[in-house]
């Protein structure tokens, strides 16, 4: 399994731009250098939170619900709807996968 980090962190740890007030080509490659580890930052994949709907009735009325397995957040749905599950929670944002 790799090691997931948060992009913010990694953010925070490229610190801000070298500044300078000499301009040497050492110090606008550096300045540049970092403009482009930053650009790479934004476009590296995210981790996705993958879940699954856990299902119940609700209710003698044949209500049915649902728990998000990674938040334990809920939904309601009439037994008639059941297969239009939402595809990611909207309490969390884990993407559902089937099962």
């Amino acid at each position: 399994m790799s090691d997931l980090i948060s992009r913010q962190a990694a953010i925070d740890a490229l610190g801000d731009m070298p500044m300078s007030w000499a301009d040497t080509d050492a110090e606008l490659q550096a300045q540049e250098d970092w403009k482009q580890h930053r650009e790479a930052l934004f476009k590296l994949p995210t981790a996705e939170k993958k879940g699954k709907w856990i299902p119940h009735v609700v209710n003698e009325y044949q209500t049915w619900g649902s728990d998000c397995s990674e938040c334990g957040g809920w939904y309601v749905v009439e037994r008639r709807y059941l297969a239009q599950r939402y595809l990611y929670c909207p309490n969390c944002g884990a993407r559902m996968e089937e099962g």
